[in-house]
């Protein structure tokens, strides 16, 4: 099989792109009339990670290395056309999208917790023997997706190495007007959900979107037979997984309470007064063992580390050490440069002879004013 023969790459990143009428399904109950104009913060990771489910991508073509880069690139820009287009005939709203997609160690959180994202961040290495390839190839297809996205109006797609993806997400200020998109295959970000904060979770035919009311049952407890208790919000969820633990960035449990058993006892501290979403680890640290008063004495021996733990698991904690120079740098990033002949002059330079004669959809990509400059409240 070659590229030309159907690429299988544009087809696995092409999965992320859920139906339309299932994506009506999924927003059914959203009051979409309240709001005057969406935004899409995307996790760059949940686009490209199915590439790495074939460990021998590089060996299934005959093509090169550059046609697999190129689609790599078409592929992603077109799953972002995708939600734009739907974004705007199906919501008629006006829309942008900003992409996140860090593949180097964030120094913040991984001082804290050195196992912090680094099985995802490892992965990315391009030194790796099993992965290597796919990584190079990733690297190049980003740098041209960072230089083309300027030319469609609205689309950002961020350089933002080294800091977290959720964290940076967590320093984007939108009014409540704006409905806001997150796009994961991580249920890391439910923690960020607010009332006008959203999270789409494409999974192949069992796609599902996550709300702040449904965080916990959609979320870390999907397929466990315990519900969470009433009053525990998505701010509460870093208190919990700095015991439990968080898989999606690579945070093992402790092993010193059990998530049920964590989870009542957050819902009695909860209903007692002693847990609020503006709680601090300190706060939770000392009320906590009274209430699993089995575990006590391990939970006040990990005292510390737990702090440590919830350090690097709270988005608004890691949002707050993003540096004003790093803060600069991702702001100058945004703006449009959109010109339509110079976007149809790149397609025709994408194509590359091939009888593929829309290889990028250029009415997708820009189907707003892009407007959100206009109501960006800056960082928080």
């Amino acid at each position: 099989m070659t590229i030309d023969d159907g690429s299988l790459v544009r087809f696995l990143i092409g999965a992320q792109c859920v139906k339309y009428d299932v994506l009506d399904e999924l927003f059914r109950d959203v009051d979409i009339i309240k709001y005057r104009m969406a935004v899409m913060l995307v996790d760059g990771h949940s686009i490209v990670a199915r590439l790495y489910h074939d460990r021998k991508i590089a060996s299934v073509y005959a093509g090169s290395s550059a046609e697999i880069v190129r689609d790599m690139v078409v592929g992603f820009l077109n799953v972002l056309g995708h939600y734009r287009r739907y974004m705007s005939t199906r919501f008629h709203l006006d829309n942008d999208i900003y992409v996140m997609f860090n593949r180097e160690k964030p120094v913040y959180n991984q001082t804290y917790c050195r196992s912090f994202n680094e099985t995802r961040i490892d992965r990315y290495d391009v030194n790796d023997p099993t992965n290597g390839f796919t990584s190079r190839a990733i690297n190049l297809a980003w740098e041209f997706i960072l230089g083309l996205s300027p030319y469609f109006e609205g689309i950002y797609c961020l350089n933002n190495s080294g800091i977290d993806d959720y964290a940076l997400m967590s320093r984007m200020g939108f009014p409540d007007n704006v409905m806001t998109l997150m796009m994961s295959t991580s249920d890391y970000g439910t923690q960020l959900l607010r009332p006008n904060w959203f999270l789409l979770h494409p999974k192949r035919d069992r796609s599902y979107l996550i709300t702040r009311k449904t965080c916990y049952k959609k979320g870390v407890l999907k397929g466990v037979k315990h519900d969470a208790p009433e009053g525990l919000t998505p701010e509460m969820l870093p208190l919990y997984w700095s015991i439990v633990g968080c898989d999606d960035v690579s945070v093992p449990s402790l092993k010193i309470v059990q998530s049920k058993t964590l989870i009542n006892a957050m819902g009695r501290m909860v209903a007692d007064g002693y847990l609020t979403p503006e709680t601090t680890i300190a706060g939770f640290m000392e009320n906590l063992p009274s209430y699993v008063s089995s575990s006590a004495v391990q939970l006040k021996a990990a005292k510390s580390r737990i702090e440590d733990r919830y350090r690097a698991l709270s988005v608004r904690l890691s949002g707050l050490a993003i540096t004003s120079d790093q803060v600069a740098r991702i702001a100058a990033q945004i703006y449009d440069i959109y010109n339509q002949n110079e976007l149809e002059q790149l397609n025709e330079i994408l194509v590359q002879g091939r009888l593929d004669p829309e290889i990028l959809h250029l009415d997708n990509l820009n189907m707003s004013a892009g407007v959100s400059r206009e109501i960006y409240d800056g960082w928080e």
